[in-house]
């Protein structure tokens, strides 16, 4: 029988549900505290068997993935997550922050931490820049190598300038890579599609939490007894659950 498990963090399950593991958001609201809480229900394992959720799940929560399997495509994904997260920060609380290479990788692998003399160098000397305004490029591009050299424009309409010429850290052309990432023509396992995805899938469960409808968490008073039920239920629904509690 199928075991699922679940996480609240939602970095982890974009993560896991881009490497193919079925991912299910519920939205709870426990009446008698008034808290309410997110959590996302994982399947046993990728659709294809490749990845297994509870071996995945148990080395990221001990830090042993991220720390270890350097190259593995949930800590790329966490850490270009990071990297944009600091990149925000530089941008918009004028927090410096510096581009480094990550412990055990070989070099392979850079991301963006707090400190340094200056976030952005400057592009001065540079004959040919690379201008987006895509945040999750630039982070997931921070991962392999490439720093973010400028930002100019408000919130909201920020460009990030990056050297049109830089290399990723496997030595492949920074143009080459985004131009393949944007034609659809780059491998579903390259690292940089990996980070990509799951950046775009993170931000796709964000929404998701937003939108989804909040269950009501019941609790029967004197009892362990306790079920979830929609706030729009009604009739036979609500049957069931006097049923369930009377029972």
């Amino acid at each position: 029988m199928e075991t699922w498990t679940s996480t609240t963090k939602t970095i982890l399950a974009a993560a896991l549900g881009t490497l193919g593991v079925p991912i299910r958001l519920e939205k709870m609201l426990d009446e008698r505290s008034g808290k309410g809480r997110r959590d996302f229900f994982l399947g046993p394992a990728s659709t294809d068997g490749k990845y297994q959720t509870g071996s995945l799940k148990s080395a990221f929560e001990k830090g042993t993935l991220l720390r270890e399997q350097t190259d593995h495509p949930i800590t790329d994904i966490v850490y270009a997550k990071h990297s944009r997260d600091r990149i925000l920060d530089a941008v918009n609380r004028g927090v410096r922050i510096q581009l480094v290479t990550q412990s055990g990788s070989r070099k392979t692998r850079t991301f963006y931490q707090h400190g340094g003399a200056t976030s952005f160098p400057g592009t001065e000397g540079l004959k040919e820049l690379f201008s987006t305004r895509d945040l999750n490029l630039v982070g997931a591009l921070s991962r392999f190598g490439v720093p973010v050299l400028q930002v100019t424009g408000p919130a909201g309409k920020r460009e990030f300038f990056l050297d049109a010429r830089a290399r990723l850290t496997s030595g492949e052309e920074m143009a080459a890579v985004v131009k393949k990432w944007r034609e659809g023509e780059i491998s579903s396992e390259h690292p940089f599609a990996f980070a990509m995805w799951g950046l775009i899938n993170y931000g796709r469960l964000l929404r998701e939490m937003n939108e989804e409808t909040e269950q009501v968490l019941i609790r029967k008073p004197g009892s362990a007894k306790a079920a979830y039920v929609n706030p729009g239920t009604t009739g036979k629904g609500m049957d069931k659950v006097r049923s369930f509690f009377l029972g």
